[in-house]
């Protein structure tokens, strides 16, 4: 029993190290693709691989006879236990997904990680009560998460809200597993999830988003290990190790996800996940594609090829500012800054960086000199851009006005100054 135990113990902890280093790929992902189109592929990938793994198991197996309705029971328990996980897998994996594009790896990891405690406290509704050394290995784990996973102050933003609906929905999945894996084969019920996951969110891609194709090969080295890696080979583990296993301990187990995630965010540099052929965002792309057009032949283009209109305004306000420079002194950067979102200005600076990058290689690949081509100047292009983000992060610091939003009056302003909420306030406003 102990040997058994060990060895699902250590399945689970390398589920918790695959899943780690998936944070960062996920991540990275959602620089690509909307998350129902990200979760949609990988599902589907994750199941795919199994189909394989399934009929090899199935001919190492000895053959049992089975009656009719024995079969029959089976594959109902196994259906069962497959949509349930799968409809569980798809909500938490979404929220998840969702909740990354606003917050960081670390503190997605240490969010996640709290059905430890989750899983517990439903476990005692469930008549499957935790010791008292094990309810202290839970406070343990969470105080340790917290100094480990956290390294900005804790702010519940509109990312961590969603990534902690995502825990509570993860608490359900392990204790939904609990139940189903002594009773039915793990592989297959975790190969059946992986499908119901990947069509119910492919239903909600087609509905809420407008995937692209070239997007999602653009982001193929990030979805291929999450379908492979984190879909097809960490969840079937996990299925297969949690048999016999408290699910308290397994989640205690599963929580060392949350130490690998920000180890990995920093041991791990983005560019392994990226596509180095393409910048990161859909807009990014674009840009650097039409550079050479005017804004209007740009905004032509895309609307040729159906693109959506955020896109389009977001190419053709890039394409417009791309070649015009910035200027060193803050008024001259504070005026860009003017110009559009500081999302967008930041984008900027990245697509400038990237095309001087590409022009100097080229120059080199000549062997020319980039001092030589541009004499009457101190600062290379690159060192221009670094002096302005620095500038720009001065600005931001200091909460300078960059643009007329900034001066606008609001009811937060009146009230810090003493007026009442309510209909006063409102006539003010007007």
């Amino acid at each position: 029993m102990k040997k058994i135990q060990m060895k699902n113990s250590f399945l689970l902890l390398l589920t918790a190290a695959i899943w780690g280093v998936a944070f960062v790929a996920q991540s990275v992902g959602m620089e690509y693709v909307e998350p129902f189109t990200f979760n949609a592929v990988r599902s589907i990938i994750g199941g795919l691989v199994l189909i394989p793994c399934i009929w090899f198991l199935d001919r190492k197996k000895p053959r049992q006879e089975k009656t009719s309705q024995m079969r029959k029971q089976e594959w109902k328990m196994l259906l069962a236990g497959g949509v349930c996980c799968g409809v569980c897998l798809f909500a938490a994996s979404n929220f998840q997904q969702f909740g990354i594009r606003y917050t960081t790896v670390g503190k997605a990891g240490f969010i996640t990680a709290c059905y430890i405690v989750i899983v517990p406290v439903i476990g005692i509704f469930l008549k499957k009560a935790c010791g008292r050394l094990l309810w202290v290995s839970v406070a343990m784990a969470v105080v340790g998460l917290y100094f480990l996973c956290m390294t900005e102050t804790l702010t519940i933003g509109k990312g961590d809200f969603l990534v902690f609906i995502c825990a509570l929905l993860f608490s359900l999945h392990i204790l939904v597993i609990d139940y189903f894996s002594p009773r039915t084969d793990g592989v297959k019920m975790s190969c059946i999830q992986f499908f119901v996951c990947g069509i119910l969110s492919g239903v909600a891609m087609l509905f809420t988003e407008e995937p692209h194709l070239t997007d999602i090969f653009a982001a193929w080295i990030p979805i291929l290990y999450a379908g492979v890696m984190s879909c097809g080979v960490a969840y079937t583990l996990q299925i297969v190790g949690q048999k016999g296993m408290n699910p308290t301990v397994a989640s205690l187990i599963l929580s060392l996800e949350s130490c690998i995630s920000p180890g990995f965010a920093r041991l791990i540099p983005d560019k392994i996940f990226i596509n180095p052929k393409l910048p990161p965002l859909k807009y990014l792309r674009w840009a650097s594609l039409l550079k050479d057009q005017s804004p209007q032949e740009a905004a032509q283009i895309l609307k040729e090829l159906k693109m959506d209109n955020d896109t389009m305004d977001k190419v053709k306000l890039l394409v417009k500012m791309c070649p015009l420079p910035i200027g060193l002194t803050p008024a001259q950067i504070r005026r860009a800054m003017s110009q559009m979102p500081d999302e967008l200005f930041d984008s900027l600076l990245l697509l400038k960086r990237s095309l001087t990058a590409c022009q100097e290689t080229a120059a080199e690949s000549e062997n020319i000199q980039t001092a030589d081509t541009i004499p009457d100047k101190t600062l290379s292009p690159l060192q221009e851009l670094d002096q302005i983000q620095r500038t720009v992060r001065e600005i931001r610091l200091r909460g300078d006005c960059t643009n007329l939003k900034m001066l606008a009056v609001t009811g937060t302003d009146l009230i810090t100054h003493g007026m009442k909420p309510g209909k006063q306030l409102g006539e003010t406003l007007k």
